[in-house]
């Protein structure tokens, strides 16, 4: 059994060409945390994608952020301040934490 690395989508696509090609078997693992659950998978190849998550470019300007397939956490700060007619309070921020999952 061989383990392929792909270093970005362009070559996982290859590599499963590549194996489809050949008629053979794939396994695909990111994390590996679930891989004891149920019957062991025999395949001729594993395709490794841990490698693979993370943000690739944010453009804040333009709120735009591309990530590489996985689940990504992302933080930040909810900016806000109270205010009526006469006056306002003092702005305040708050952490936030969001889970994504890019496919």
């Amino acid at each position: 059994m061989s383990v392929l690395e792909p270093s970005d989508a362009k070559q996982i696509a290859e590599m499963i060409s590549w194996v489809v090609a050949e008629g053979d078997t794939l396994e695909i693992v990111a994390g590996g945390t679930k891989r004891a659950l149920g019957r062991p998978m025999k395949t001729d190849h594993v395709l490794d994608v841990s490698r693979l998550a993370g943000i690739v470019e944010y453009e804040a300007a333009e709120l735009v952020l591309t990530a590489q397939p996985g689940e990504h956490l992302l933080e930040g700060g909810l900016r806000y301040q109270a205010c009526d007619a006469n006056s306002c309070m003092p702005p305040h921020t708050i952490p936030v934490e969001i889970t994504v999952t890019a496919k």
